[in-house]
């Protein structure tokens, strides 16, 4: 398995933002903030480069703060399947959005991945991450 090297701050800071600007789109019901943040999430899963917030984090507020990097050796599937599941989810509610069919289970897989997002970012546990561990572990076997 491909092996990266990732700033465990600055990951933590770009879930947390994603989190709370999925919030303001949940409780402002703003659809197009709901888009422009699964783009953006959608990029990180060609690379960590392209992840918006943990590029940023990492290249202009952590030198900033002169925080030390808490570099974590981190699986680069790991990252992409969080990063995948993600975007699955907003996809879903844009298409739910999209088909004015059913837009408050929409709103409601919103509301879960903000939720999700920010228990990433603020306590450090990532769904995703447990899931793919599991996938792994099945797989292996």
């Amino acid at each position: 398995m491909k092996k990266c090297s990732i700033d465990e701050t600055s990951l933590r800071f770009g879930r947390t933002v994603y989190g709370f600007l999925l919030l303001a789109a949940f409780f402002f019901n703003n659809v197009y903030l709901v888009l422009i943040i699964t783009v953006l999430v959608a990029m990180g899963i060609i690379s960590k480069s392209y992840n918006t917030f943990y590029q940023f984090h990492y290249r202009f507020l952590r030198p900033l703060g002169k925080d030390k990097s808490i570099l974590v050796e981190r699986e680069l599937n790991e990252l992409r399947f969080a990063c995948s599941m993600t975007t699955v989810f907003l996809i879903s509610a844009l298409v739910l959005f999209y088909l004015e069919k059913f837009v408050g289970i929409g709103w409601i897989l919103v509301l879960m991945v903000s939720l999700l997002m920010l228990l990433a970012g603020i306590a450090g546990f990532c769904t995703a991450s447990l899931i793919y561990a599991g996938f792994k572990q099945i797989l292996i076997k």
